[in-house]
């Protein structure tokens, strides 16, 4: 499949599942016309951000951030406060994330290590996803009970910040938990810095347990 393909797929199962989200939420009129409203804001602010995604890695991250505010932008006419927009920007992500979750659980759980199964997985997602200019990802300790890394740049909350949203970084932080916790049995999860809190890096710590 090409790239192109894959982030048109993407963006139609982002549509699909805040529709669904929205009608459960709001009831069927009004969650049809806000998904309508987000479909047309999504592609705009996905449009107007392009210029800070040079190639296709670029884009699928951008991706995150622009659902993220056109949902905000939708649902201000209800008054959503933060923590509503939070949760419905997660049981997206949880609806979306199902499949990958209960199956990396069922390679832990299937391993004859888990804690190296772990260890091993999460490098080859940070290859894929993280290991780049967009994050500049880091490691800075590998050991029998731990691994460290940290990312010194986060391209969320700079389109974040250049759409003078910088207040919703956090939002996206979550995102991490939800594979984190599913794995909760075999690791402890660790952060205590964050780009989008202010700090210089997001600093990220899986212990053996």
């Amino acid at each position: 499949m090409s790239e192109s393909k894959y982030l048109e797929q993407l963006m139609s199962y982002f549509l699909a599942l805040v529709r669904e989200r929205l009608v459960l939420t709001y009831g069927i009129p009004k969650g049809a016309q806000y998904t309508a409203e987000f479909e047309d804001a999504f592609h705009r602010i996905f449009s107007e951000n392009e210029y800070m995604m040079p190639d296709d890695l670029a884009k699928r991250h951008g991706m995150n951030p622009s659902f993220v505010l056109a949902l905000r932008e939708v649902l201000q006419q209800v008054d959503i406060s933060f923590d509503d927009l939070k949760e419905h920007v997660l049981a997206v992500y949880r609806s979306m994330m199902h499949q990958l979750v209960q199956g990396y659980k069922a390679q832990v759980v299937g391993s004859a290590d888990s804690w190296k199964t772990v260890v091993e997985y999460t490098k080859v997602g940070n290859q894929n996803n993280y290991d780049n200019d967009y994050f500049n990802l880091e490691y800075v300790v590998e050991s029998e009970n731990e691994l460290g890394f940290d990312i010194k740049k986060c391209m969320y909350f700079e389109i974040f910040a250049a759409n003078d949203h910088p207040e919703l970084g956090p939002i996206l932080c979550e995102y991490d938990y939800i594979l984190m916790d599913a794995i909760s049995e075999w690791i402890r999860f660790e952060r205590t810095k964050t780009i989008a809190d202010g700090n210089d890096r997001c600093d990220f710590r899986l212990y053996r347990k």
